[in-house]
């Protein structure tokens, strides 16, 4: 635990507001091996709406991208898919080389010839209700290409990898997602579905009632979500949001499970019930508790905390969709707040105002969370 001294000196630490400068990315993309501009390849940053394709001659313009350190994705079929983390406002021009890559090719064609997999259509199911969802949204999501997916079976693992961007079309939000999917994990054994990848979002085309609705469902979308979370969090506006955030202590509960006890907090947050008809109060610590408060700045707050954190949205309740995935002495139908758990997968990330951990894979969700996945999900330059 940090002095107190250091403690409450961090609390300046963190910016009051978001703010969104400019910034302009120019380059080229040539094949690697013989230097040949390469016409209509996809190239964005990740997790925005911020994508181009490129010219005849492989060049590229994409403007007005928010300032600050994103993925910059370049994406061709037949090709190995390019990333490189930059920071925006610095001006460069990009000259990217993408190697062949033969295996995917040779491997989709042999597949191709193959007898057809009996298993492929229900593959397709679980992949989809784990990569895509079960939510409302996830209803009004279609994926445009499925049979851009193949699989693998390793025990109880089913891999699923993309020979091209998946293309799903998010009525819910209003997005179309070109998802570079480079590969999916579900374990049967565990339950635990993991996925690497990088996407860009294409606001739809619709009337203006069918605008109104994205926003309003977008509006939703956001609050409570990860993303709000993190923004709240750098904004050192957690309680102000309507978050509570608390330790947890996890313990076997003689089933070979484990229940999770949550330990006395700092404060509380006073909120209406979800009914409406009395106040509740939720235990929570302060911010800089999830903080490395020496090694924190300004503009890069380093998150660092050791075992489990609950995070509590006080003012949405759990769809009843998601309580029906619980086990079932869990649901039963309550209304009660959205609650999620978070842990540390590596020693530390930061901050990213728009509302991104940074390394993504450095924290990992459990409860809701985990089960709003990319239909729920908003581009990073999403604002309320």
């Amino acid at each position: 635990m940090l002095p107190k001294t250091y403690q409450f000196a961090a609390l300046a630490l963190l910016l009051p507001a978001l703010a969104w400068p400019q910034a302009t990315l120019r380059g080229q993309v040539r094949n690697a091996q013989d230097l040949k501009p390469l016409p209509f390849a996809t190239v964005f940053l990740a997790s925005t709406t911020r994508g181009v394709t490129t010219d005849d001659q492989g060049r590229f313009v994409l403007a007005n991208v928010p300032s600050g350190k994103f993925d910059l994705v370049v994406s061709y079929v037949g090709f190995h898919p390019f990333k490189l983390t930059i920071q925006t406002a610095e001006p460069k021009f990009y000259r990217i080389g993408l190697q062949p890559d033969d295996k995917q090719l040779t491997g989709v064609t042999v597949k191709a010839r193959r007898r057809p997999d009996p298993d492929w259509a229900k593959h397709v199911e679980l992949f989809t209700q784990h990569f895509i969802g079960r939510s409302e949204n996830a209803r009004q999501c279609v994926l445009k290409n499925p049979k851009a997916l193949y699989f693998e079976k390793r025990g109880e693992t089913l891999i699923a990898r993309a020979a091209e961007p998946l293309d799903i079309e998010n009525r819910g939000l209003g997005y179309r997602l070109k998802y570079v999917l480079e590969e999916f994990r579900y374990d049967h054994a565990e339950h635990r579905v993991q996925y690497t990848g990088d996407v860009v979002y294409q606001p739809l085309d619709g009337t203006a009632r069918d605008q109104q609705r994205w926003a309003e469902s977008r509006h939703r979308a956001y609050h409570g979500s990860l993303m709000h979370f993190v923004r709240a969090l750098y904004r050192h506006r957690l309680t102000e949001e309507g978050f509570a955030v608390q330790r947890v202590e996890e313990k076997p509960d003689g089933s070979g499970g484990v229940k999770r006890v949550g330990l006395p907090g700092e404060g509380v947050v006073k909120a209406k019930s979800l009914r409406g008809n009395y106040d509740v109060t939720f235990p929570t610590l302060r911010p800089v508790r999830l903080l490395d408060t020496l090694r924190s700045t300004p503009t890069r707050p380093v998150v660092a905390f050791a075992g489990v954190v609950q995070v509590t949205y006080t003012r949405e309740p759990e769809p009843v969709d998601y309580q029906r995935t619980l086990p079932f002495a869990e649901h039963g139908h309550r209304v009660r707040p959205q609650t999620s758990f978070v842990r540390m997968t590596k020693p530390e990330v930061t901050l990213e105002p728009d509302g991104r951990f940074y390394d993504p894979h450095g924290v990992r969700s459990q409860g809701y969370w985990s089960w709003e996945v990319i239909a729920d999900e908003l581009p990073f330059d999403y604002e309320p």
